[in-house]
C-alpha cells in the first residue's frame, strides 16, 4: 500500500519586519551596518556620497523613498558606517576606517578625509547632524553637495536628516 500525502503553500504576508534599505533610528545602527544618510528638502531626498576627499564637498546623490524604505539603486559611493559611543557619531565610508567624514572651520568645508575634527551628534533641537569640533550643521545644499554652517543657515534649512539600514529580507513565510 502506498499513501501520498499532498501539501499547498501559500506565501503569506505574515512576516511584518521590514527588510530592504529602511529608515533606523541612530542608536539602532551598530558600525558594522550599512548605512545611507539622507536629507529631504522641498526638492527631493539626497544621500550623502563618500567618493569626494579632502578638496570638495560630499556629493549629493538624489534617492527616491517609499515611506520609510529607499527605493533607488544603492550604489557604493553612498555606503557608510557608523561608530556611536553614547550619541558622539564618527562616519566612516562603507568598508574603511583610515578614512572619515569631518568638518573644517570654514563655510562648506564639511569633506571625507583624515582631519581630526571627525566627531558629530544629532542636535537635538534642529535635527541636524551636527559637528562637534567646529559647531557647525550639516545639510543638502542647492541639491549639488553636502555643506556645513555654523547656524541651521538659509542654504541648508527645513530638511530632515534620516539614517536608512540595510537589513536582509528573511524567509517568506508560508
Amino acid at each position: 500500500r502506498a499513501y501520498y500525502i499532498s501539501y499547498t503553500y501559500e506565501a503569506s504576508s505574515g512576516n511584518s519586519s521590514a527588510c530592504g534599505w529602511v529608515d533606523t533610528d541612530i542608536n539602532d545602527i551598530q558600525s558594522s551596518d550599512i548605512v545611507v544618510i539622507t536629507m529631504t528638502n522641498s526638492n527631493g531626498t539626497y544621500a550623502m556620497s563618500n567618493d569626494n576627499g579632502t578638496s570638495s564637498a560630499p556629493d549629493a546623490v538624489e534617492v527616491e523613498v517609499d515611506g520609510t524604505s529607499l527605493t533607488s539603486e544603492i550604489t557604493d559611493n553612498i555606503k557608510w558606517n557608523v561608530s556611536n559611543n553614547d550619541g558622539t557619531l564618527t562616519i566612516y565610508p562603507n568598508g574603511k576606517n583610515d578614512i572619515w567624514l569631518y568638518c573644517t572651520n570654514t563655510n562648506n568645508g564639511v569633506r571625507v578625509g583624515t582631519n581630526a575634527n571627525k566627531t558629530f551628534k544629532i542636535d537635538a533641537t534642529s535635527g541636524y547632524l551636527f559637528h562637534n569640533g567646529t559647531s557647525r550643521y550639516i545639510g543638502v545644499y542647492n541639491s549639488q553637495d553636502w555643506r556645513c554652517y555654523t547656524t541651521v543657515h538659509d542654504n541648508i534649512k527645513n530638511q530632515t536628516l534620516k539614517f536608512y539600514k540595510y537589513v536582509p529580507c528573511g524567509p517568506t513565510e508560508t
